[in-house]
């Protein structure tokens, strides 16, 4: 019988795969929170800016950022 170990099982296979898949997308959701981040900085920077400091929108609270 044949075990084929130049070629790994399909269960090794595909929880390879899965693993490849997990780590693009964690990849992913990196580099989208990077931008997400990046934007809301600017939006709050510019909004801060933009109120009168007597303005009572001037306390309001910024939109948080991801983790």
């Amino acid at each position: 019988m044949h075990l084929g170990l130049d070629t790994p099982p399909l269960a090794l296979r595909l929880l390879d795969q899965r693993w490849k898949l997990t780590l693009r997308l964690l990849e992913q959701r990196r580099w989208f929170v990077k931008k997400y981040n990046l934007v809301v900085q600017i939006y709050n920077k510019v909004a801060l800016l933009r109120t009168p400091q007597n303005h009572p929108a001037a306390t309001r609270r910024a939109i948080p950022l991801v983790e």
